[in-house]
């Protein structure tokens, strides 16, 4: 028999929303980085990084203040999406940018 988890969500800020949260110059809250060390899994979307600012990217920052090496993009097929390779349903791919 399965094992079923419940999964509880929790929002931290990070980029443009983190500024209207935390105030105007805070783009990364160290509130966030310790919920994410402290809850280990988390998924991220998008982030607007301040242009001119002393930030390169902060997709670069959260990398860096997390020790992570690795943007892993695992490649699926679905079935029913056109597709420009032979037999997409055998696809097994990883993408490491």
């Amino acid at each position: 028999m399965p094992v079923r988890k419940k999964i509880h969500w929790m929002e931290v800020f990070a980029g443009e929303k983190s500024t209207k949260v935390y105030g105007p110059d805070v783009w990364l809250p160290e509130e966030t980085l310790s919920a994410v060390r402290d809850y280990v899994v988390s998924i991220k979307g998008p982030l607007t990084t301040p242009v001119g600012g002393g930030i390169r990217s902060l997709n670069v920052a959260l990398r860096q203040q997390l020790d992570l090496f690795v943007c892993l993009r695992p490649i699926q097929y679905f079935a029913g999406v056109p597709s420009p390779v032979k037999e997409p349903h055998k696809t097994n791919m990883v993408i490491l940018p």
